[in-house]
């Protein structure tokens, strides 16, 4: 088939294959010099490299080590080293001794156990969980009278589903985490613990964290002298906060924000005595 002298310039004008690439080339070493001579801008300490925090092995001291299932007693089951100690958080998960305490298995070994729960760090971790659970059955407390009184939704759940709802909004609170937030966490939270609920319900929880934490606060300071004290800006609105401040035993000094209150303009004397006199 013959070709038209329009076709044969096209064909002419079109780089071949190994031109093509000699032109990548020879852009790309220009830009890699032209690179070299830029100057980079001034890293901060912000951005800088993250280390990565290694794996000390088994040698080194206080590292988990799973049990050894060899000297593992093949007569005692789980569940009959938990009735053996009943007072040490002791549990059986996917049949296997756990300690709910410590947060990992535990061999079936009766000498094993003992070394075990005299250890101080199972003490500790005891103690820090009584403690925790303690927390909890006010929350559950504070948040059922609160159901009951205003016949809000959530009066007829299961105490563990309420119980893990109060934890889980008193926890964002404290970590300062917008309330909205949660229904993005949702399924995270959800994986391992109990059923949630929106945002706006979990909202609606915040005066049983309200009672429970001004409990806290007044069996904090009863019996105590207690210094007040009070400051206000006025960046954005008037904000007055009121904090408290204890001497305990120890000479050390704990502080307590009991009020913070947002006004549209700047307070006067008797609006300033108005709101500390409410407060306490």
């Amino acid at each position: 088939m013959a070709t038209t002298a329009g076709e044969l310039e096209v064909m002419e004008s079109e780089p071949t294959v190994p031109e093509r690439a000699e032109t990548e080339t020879r852009v790309g070493v220009t830009a890699s010099s032209l690179l070299q001579r830029l100057r980079p801008p001034s890293a901060t300490d912000l951005s800088r490299k993250r280390a990565i925090t290694r794996n000390p092995g088994s040698s080194r001291k206080g590292s988990y080590k799973p049990p050894s299932k060899q000297n593992a007693p093949k007569t005692k089951t789980p569940q009959q080293r938990v009735h053996q100690f009943p007072d040490e958080m002791l549990t059986v998960k996917s049949k296997k001794l756990y300690c709910d305490a410590c947060r990992h298995e535990v061999s079936l070994v009766k000498s094993v156990i003992q070394v075990h729960i005299k250890s101080d760090k199972h003490k500790e971790s005891k103690q820090a969980r009584l403690e925790n659970n303690k927390e909890v059955r006010q929350l559950l407390i504070d948040g059922s009278n609160f159901l009951q009184a205003t016949s809000a939704s959530g009066s007829t759940l299961p105490e563990d589903v309420l119980a893990y709802r109060l934890t889980v909004l008193k926890s964002i609170m404290q970590a300062g985490i917008p309330i909205a937030k949660v229904d993005l966490l949702r399924p995270l939270l959800e994986g391992h613990g109990e059923r949630l609920t929106g945002s706006q319900h979990l909202s609606e929880l915040i005066p049983a964290i309200h009672a429970t934490e001004v409990a806290a606060v007044k069996s904090a300071v009863s019996g105590k002298p207690v210094s007040v004290i009070f400051d206000g800006t006025t960046k954005a609105c008037e904000a007055m906060a009121i904090i408290l401040r204890t001497v305990e035993n120890d000479f050390s000094a704990q502080q307590h924000l009991v009020r913070l209150k947002l006004a549209a303009k700047s307070l006067t004397g008797e609006q300033v005595a108005h709101s500390l006199l409410d407060t306490l």
